[in-house]
């Protein structure tokens, strides 16, 4: 089982990595972080309509 352990660990970061990197090239994905992050920063909810408008329209 020692033994094991580190593939097993080493398999997981590989798939995190590659669903990260699907996650983070996908442009919806990245504006939604930039609408998320001037939310935010303007204190607004996330949950407002316009927010919803904006995701739907891509």
């Amino acid at each position: 089982m020692g033994k094991n352990v580190p593939n097993a660990k080493e398999e997981a970061i590989d798939e995190f990595d590659e669903i990260y990197k699907y996650i983070f090239n996908s442009k919806k994905t990245i504006i939604l972080h930039m609408l998320c992050i001037l939310k935010s920063l303007s204190g607004t909810p996330l949950s407002s309509p316009s927010l919803l408008m904006i995701l739907i329209h891509m």
